[in-house]
């Protein structure tokens, strides 16, 4: 599961949609921390829209939770990101992340990922 997250992570960094496809079920939904939520198709639109100013993403804890019958799981994690900004001053960006797996064909699959910000530290 730890290893899905940071796959989500580079595929968006790098806009690889293909990944997002292996790495996320077909009902996949996005909640940022401002709460709009998106589904798997919406999310593409914006990433191939979007600038990626994530710099590094770093996750410094983990605790993953699987149902007794291995069929689904859910994984808390605090993730510190780095972000350029337009005037390429660099932001720490703090965040919960909260995701659902569901297992597909003996493989593990995002269902739903949601962002909570923690803190965020504007450089002086």
């Amino acid at each position: 599961m730890k290893n899905l997250l940071k796959e989500r992570i580079e595929a968006i960094s790098r806009k690889d949609t293909g990944a997002l496809n292996r790495i996320c079920a077909r009902n996949y939904q996005f909640i940022n921390s401002a709460g709009v939520k998106m589904d798997i198709a919406e999310l593409k639109k914006q990433i191939m829209e979007a600038e990626t100013p994530v710099k590094l993403s770093t996750i410094l804890s983990y605790q993953p939770f699987i149902t007794e019958d291995e069929s689904m799981a859910f994984a808390t994690f605090e993730i510190e990101e780095e972000i350029a900004g337009e005037s390429r001053d660099i932001t720490k960006n703090d965040l919960i992340v909260t995701e659902i797996y569901l297992k597909e064909h003996s493989r593990w699959k995002t269902l739903l990922t949601h962002t909570s910000q923690k803190i965020c530290l504007l450089p002086n």
